[in-house]
């Protein structure tokens, strides 16, 4: 346990001063107080602090309250209990850790609240209250494996985790595209010509079957609906290709997008042929950027790429309406590495706490070392020509475009 900053007076000190009370564990210290929550009433009661913090801290959508609600009533919760650390100066609530110990093959594993299906994983509040209350929820929780994953190196947490315990490895990380364009139009005029021509050329073979149209649902629009028609698309192209989803096989899908609707985020594309919908995507919009959570089209028009269609159309509106970046989120689909010109490296934490999760560190080490090296991608090629030329930097610099 030295590893976590804790020697074993501190610890015993820890658990002197910790107590139960209604599926709660609370820890003074001479300034403020740390609560554990693993009762769900309990959380309820400190919504609307919850709530403001969050607001206050411009925390990422994946820590709101509602998110971690809706992950809750979803399948991959029920092996979860809640244990989530709240920092308190008298009244106030001052930091928030969004954690869980998940029951796993054996294991009690210390992780974060959604953890699957939240690309960006943090707490949120004071950066000072967040290394005291991760050092109370490590030093009191009952688990034998701490596994968090999907941190920012910019997590309000990562400071933490990187002083007090092992090496995290960055083995994934999130593609988007950082706006460096006026508007919607000037992005499309910097993709390459094979890329423009894609386009048109996929709008007239959509054509050919109907009337076609990009838009964006009202706020007041019926939604629900539509993400119905979107995930059972996604689950005829994931059977199509032997593919699996825990999103939508542990029902969390429709609970999620509920989540982004009540945050007041938000903001589905469709794009539609002959009344019929041929592409869509679940987007959240969080201060100046998109989120692109989920995406889907109709294999009935496969031969025009609808989905790179819709696509394209999204980042055009989105540079339109003065979103500075669109987040591609997890996941390593080739047209992510094509479209992108940025990347956020996850970081994943991993610590044993007794023998048997020491034991499960070492196997899984072991397993990963056999796996073999992740086929790297060129990242931004749709924005070069033929011979390799970046398009973007003569957009910037005022210079002519190569009609490539």
């Amino acid at each position: 346990m030295a590893g976590y900053g804790l020697d074993r007076e501190a610890r015993f000190g820890v658990w002197l001063r910790a107590y139960c009370l209604s599926g709660t564990r609370i820890v003074n210290d001479d300034m403020q107080k740390f609560e554990i929550v693993s009762d769900a009433g309990r959380l309820e009661q400190v919504a609307a602090e919850w709530d403001s913090l969050w607001s206050r801290s411009r925390a990422n959508v994946f820590q709101h309250l509602a998110w971690i609600r809706a992950w809750q009533a979803s399948d991959g919760a029920s092996a979860c209990g809640l244990n989530i650390g709240l920092a308190w100066n008298n009244t106030e609530l001052t930091a928030v850790l969004p954690m869980v110990i998940r029951r796993w093959n054996g294991l009690r594993v210390l992780e974060w609240a959604a953890q699957a299906n939240s690309d960006y994983c943090d707490g949120f509040g004071h950066p000072d209250a967040i290394g005291r209350l991760m050092e109370t929820v490590i030093g009191a929780g009952e688990f034998d494996l701490l596994r968090l994953k999907n941190i920012r190196v910019d997590a309000i947490a990562y400071p933490f985790l990187k002083n007090r315990l092992p090496s995290g490895i960055s083995n994934e990380r999130c593609l988007g595209v950082r706006s460096m364009w006026t508007n919607g139009q000037s992005w499309f005029a910097t993709l390459n010509k094979k890329k423009r021509n894609n386009h048109r050329r996929g709008f007239r073979i959509l054509k050919e079957s109907g009337e076609v149209s990009f838009r964006v649902l009202r706020p007041n629009e019926p939604w629900k609906v539509i993400v119905s028609v979107l995930a059972n698309l996604k689950r005829r192209w994931l059977a199509a290709n032997n593919l699996r989803s825990p999103l939508l096989e542990e029902n969390a899908f429709t609970p999620l997008v509920s989540a982004l609707h009540r945050i007041g985020c938000l903001r589905i594309f469709v794009l539609e042929c002959g009344g019929t919908l041929a592409a869509g995507s679940v987007n959240a919009i969080h201060h100046d950027q998109l989120l692109a959570f989920f995406a889907a089209y109709d294999s009935a028009f496969e031969r025009s790429s609808p989905g790179i269609l819709l696509m394209n159309e999204c980042t055009k509106w989105a540079f339109d309406h003065d979103i500075t970046y669109i987040d591609y989120l997890r996941g390593e689909e080739p047209y992510k590495f094509e479209f992108a010109n940025d990347a956020v490296d996850l970081v994943h934490v991993s610590d044993g706490r007794t023998l048997m999760g020491k034991s499960a560190i070492l196997a899984h080490q072991i397993l990963t070392a056999r796996r073999a090296t992740p086929t790297s991608h060129l990242v931004g090629t749709a924005y070069c020509t033929a011979n390799g030329t970046p398009r973007a930097a003569a957009a910037i610099s005022g210079e002519p475009l190569p009609d490539q």
